[in-house]
């Protein structure tokens, strides 16, 4: 028999999952547990894959190219389906044919997740990165800026997303999910199958949904079942993620979804400019430094302040900069930013650049004086500055 989601395209919601979705979806559970040819128990699910992302800028929003595997790492590849989450849980359930978990566990836990927000202490996403918000979600939905298409990408079906202005462009795998009561697969199958990702927000009683399928764009938001094992799509832990008092009410459907109407005040914590304006792009050259770097004032280690050189002569010439621009703007910092400082040692003499974390650039940045106020010059270096990040600090000597 023919299955049909219905859907209603909402406004101004409160906690999401993204739901990619196919029309027409016959038989809604597969025959995961087949004992013919099924996989079998895997020793190692959770303890290996990638921990590292670039990223990608769409409408102000990095997201991850890929999707969360196990707790604390990417899917190898953007079109995998990576691991299905119950919402404010951090324990990752397979996504082939076998029913286990992150704890090679094999029973199903029916029971419905606390809480009102997906806590940090129970976010899958690798270091750097958090499940998004229900805003960041709705940016990704805004038709105005960005374009949506379904496609198919290494012969998975899913829907791409790209920034209107910037060409910036992801994909996100139609994987389907888990039921609530028993964990069986749903909605997973081809050009049929429907894709769900989750966000951090909750508007009781359930968290929402944000819905778009093969035919349709993506629709404003759905509610569905907290208890649902779906996939996890991160966003950077730099971006700006606002605060929201929502007031809604909501009618659930029987497939779990719910219509509603929301009224929202959300203040955003985003990085602001002097006096409004925008960063001038670093710009990534063969020059031997190309910008100088101080550190907040106060500091929460997701920007740092530069001013870009225009041009760059050999150390000890009489005029080192060419830089119109001595105004020190925030860049953001990408979440796996890396460091190369520390060269210069306590009595001043050059010791050689060192990796560091983001602790000890700052100590280090502190200690040279090259903090906001404290002085008109920082640190000189060269900065890789990539799709509105900066993603490489190199420190340069300077005689």
């Amino acid at each position: 028999m023919k299955q049909y989601l219905k859907t209603f395209v909402l406004t101004g919601l409160a906690a999401i999952a993204v739901t990619i979705v196919g029309v027409n979806v016959y038989d809604r559970k597969d025959s995961r547990r087949s004992s013919e040819n099924a996989p079998s128990i895997d020793e190692n699910l959770g303890k290996t894959g990638i921990t590292t992302d670039q990223g990608v800028v769409i409408n102000g929003v990095r997201w991850a190219t890929r999707n969360v595997a196990a707790p604390g790492y990417f899917a190898e590849k953007p079109e995998d389906a990576g691991l299905y989450y119950q919402w404010n849980r951090k324990v990752g359930w397979r996504s082939d044919r076998l029913l286990q978990n992150t704890n090679r566990e094999t029973a199903w836990d029916a029971t419905a997740p606390a809480g009102n927000k997906w806590e940090a202490a129970n976010d899958p996403s690798p270091n750097g990165w958090r499940v998004p918000s229900f805003d960041e979600i709705q940016k990704l939905a805004d038709a105005k800026k960005v374009a949506s298409e379904w496609t198919t990408q290494n012969g998975v079906h899913g829907r791409k997303f790209t920034d209107k202005t910037t060409g910036n462009s992801m994909f996100l795998p139609a994987a389907g999910g888990l039921d609530k009561s028993d964990g069986s697969r749903f909605n997973c199958s081809g050009n049929e199958a429907y894709g769900y990702y989750w966000s951090s927000t909750k508007q009781q009683p359930e968290p929402y949904t944000i819905t778009f399928w093969s035919n349709v764009g993506p629709g404003k938001g759905n509610a569905y079942w907290s208890g649902s094992g779906l996939s996890v799509r991160c966003v950077a832990s730099g971006n700006s993620n606002s605060n929201s008092n929502r007031n809604s009410n909501s009618n659930r459907n029987s497939n779990g979804n719910s219509s509603s109407n929301s009224n929202s005040n959300s203040n955003s914590n985003s990085i602001t400019q002097p006096n409004g304006s925008q960063p001038p792009p670093i710009k990534n050259t063969n020059q031997y430094a190309n910008a100088n770097i101080q550190l907040p004032k106060n500091w929460d280690k997701t920007f740092v302040l530069a001013i870009g050189f225009d041009k760059w002569e050999e150390p000890g010439g009489d005029d080192t900069t060419d830089s119109k621009n001595e105004t020190f703007y925030r860049y953001p910092l990408s979440p796996n930013v890396i460091i190369e400082a520390g060269g210069f040692d306590t009595e001043g003499s050059w010791k050689g650049t060192r990796k560091m974390t983001l602790d000890q650039f700052a100590a280090y940045m502190r200690k040279m004086g090259y903090v906001e106020g404290k002085n008109e010059f920082g640190m000189v270096g060269y900065v890789t500055y990539q799709q509105s990040m900066i993603t490489k600090i190199v420190e340069k000597y300077i005689p």
